[in-house]
């Protein structure tokens, strides 16, 4: 339980995290857990429903901005801070699904997939990093 719960705020037993990276367990241990749910849930209309899940988390989001100490530990460190970022790459998995017969293997594509990957990590790493100054 200790492991699961690591990033909930200061642990039973220590005040910093066990090492490292290990909070990320907790949440991807949830993703994993509720992914076969939420794929069987979005599977009739997927986007429509991820989006409205996505506003949902973001009212969350504003509402913990109000409320929480410390906003960036809340955004960097738990799930009601990364599962949108989980959501659209089910949305992702989404698309590519629906139309991986008209993606061609072409070197255009290629590159722009390329360049919308650096676009979004350059938005995540600007906006998203524990340590960014925003």
């Amino acid at each position: 339980m200790y492991i699961l719960f690591n990033n909930l705020g200061n642990a039973p037993t220590s005040n910093y995290f066990l090492s490292g990276a290990t909070w990320t367990i907790s949440i991807e241990f949830i993703f994993y857990l509720s992914f076969p749910f939420l794929y069987k849930a979005f599977s009739e209309k997927p986007f429509g429903r991820i989006i409205g899940l996505i506003f949902l988390l973001i009212v969350f989001k504003l509402s913990s901005f109000y409320l929480a100490h410390n906003f960036k530990y809340v955004m960097y460190s738990t799930l009601l801070g990364r599962f949108d970022q989980f959501l659209f790459g089910m949305m992702g998995a989404f698309l590519f699904l629906g139309y991986r017969d008209k993606i061609n293997s072409s070197l255009f594509t290629l590159l722009i997939s390329f360049f919308v990957v650096v676009f979004f990590v350059g938005i995540l790493t600007n906006f998203s990093s524990y340590l960014s100054s925003n």
